[in-house]
């Protein structure tokens, strides 16, 4: 007995048992209802395809999960592919009836969807469902296509474009908790839509150096950022401004420095433009230690802001400072960095806090700073040497 004979006399019972629980019933009802033939049956689906109604719905518009239709061309692949012959032969190795490849198969297979609607959902057979999964081979989502009742690619499945465009393919039967193909790898190009199922799969060759190409990609160094470019002022005919430079301490010996704030006051005989600093400050390399480095004038005004880190130099704006006395102001860092230099330079002190705007005369009549101890406590100076370029 075929399956749609069983299918038959299943629902014929239903009928009869349906006949039997109405209320309805009386003496003069016909007769329980007689098992439909294969013929009556066709006959009936005639019928249903001429203008009756018929309870028969599928919506496939739930099988392209999050691939919108109106997505940008240039962002995302058209897939499209018929994979009626593939279900097929899978299904002749599983032992089962082909798919739908001919006029009769077509119609059987109306035929028991058309039962299947009849029958109770607890006594159902749940449809095959087929999945198709595309992964690319680098960066990138997933996709997870549902077949439609044709065994078809939905109209308007987009996947995510990726570069290199290499993807793996596999079509699963998650009903059946079987793979129906292996993996396939594919490059997918145009911008048409496309057949995967007439594509060419990638040789292993091929594979291994995409594979190596995208891992060439991940590991490459990126290209280190474009210098920064700073403003400079070129020398004028009769302007006095010297761009020599000048260099405050001296490296006398390895010294430790405060965390506390420390300035020294200098004198500056003649204009001078500076565009960088360089110190003889020690810092350590497990860290990203920094040191504020700023110059007041004698007022408090700030006329340079800048900041070293570990390797003891910055650039900055060209900066014009005119001849005069000047206070350099360093600090910020919490640990006692080491420095070439030397200690209780002429005019130089501790202070607790960076300052907003000093003034040279009142800190050099202010008194040392000492420690818990009562103890002077010695001002460690670097030597910084202050350049044009």
């Amino acid at each position: 007995m075929s399956k749609l004979e069983q299918d038959l006399i299943r629902i014929t019972e239903r009928m009869r048992r349906d006949w039997r629980d109405s209320e309805e019933v009386d003496a003069e009802s016909p007769e329980p209802p007689k098992a439909l033939t294969r013929g009556e049956l066709q006959s009936a689906f005639k019928k249903s395809y001429t203008g009756e109604k018929v309870t028969m719905s599928s919506s496939i518009a739930s099988a392209r999960r999050g691939r919108p239709n109106d997505a940008r061309n240039e962002d995302y692949y058209e897939l499209v592919g018929d994979f009626t012959e593939i279900v097929s032969a899978w299904r002749v190795e599983q032992g089962e009836a082909p798919s739908i490849l001919t006029a009769g198969h077509y119609l059987e297979q109306r035929q028991r969807e058309r039962l299947r609607s009849l029958v109770a959902d607890d006594e159902a057979e749940p449809r095959d469902t087929f999945i198709l999964y595309i992964t690319p081979f680098g960066d990138g989502t997933i996709t997870e296509i549902e077949l439609d009742a044709d065994y078809r690619i939905p109209a308007g499945t987009k996947v995510p474009r990726v570069n290199p465009p290499a993807y793996g393919s596999i079509l699963t039967c998650p009903t059946k908790n079987r793979n129906v193909t292996g993996d396939f790898s594919f490059t997918f190009e145009g911008d048409g839509p496309i057949d995967i199922t007439k594509l060419t799969p990638l040789s292993d060759d091929e594979i291994r150096a995409t594979l190596r190409a995208i891992q060439f990609a991940e590991t490459a160094p990126e290209p280190a950022p474009p210098a920064p470019s700073f403003e400079r002022i070129a020398r004028t005919a009769g302007d006095p401004c010297s761009y020599l430079g000048f260099v405050i301490g001296t490296p006398e010996r390895d010294i430790q420095l405060s965390n506390r704030w420390t300035y020294v006051a200098f004198n500056l005989p003649a204009p001078a433009m500076i565009g960088s600093l360089t110190s003889s400050i020690h810092f350590p390399h497990d860290y990203d230690y920094r040191v504020r480095v700023l110059i007041f004038d004698t007022f408090g005004a700030k006329v340079l802001e800048t900041e070293l880190t570990k390797n003891g130099r910055t650039r900055f704006n060209h900066t014009r400072l005119e001849s005069g006395d000047y206070l350099l102001v360093f600090g910020g860092c919490s640990l006692k960095l080491g420095a070439s230099g030397s200690y209780n330079a002429p005019h130089s002190g501790l202070l607790a806090r960076a300052p907003e705007k000093p003034l040279l005369d009142t800190l050099l009549k202010q008194e040392a700073m000492t420690d818990v101890f009562g103890d002077v406590i010695e001002v460690g100076l670097p030597q910084f040497r202050f350049e044009a370029e």
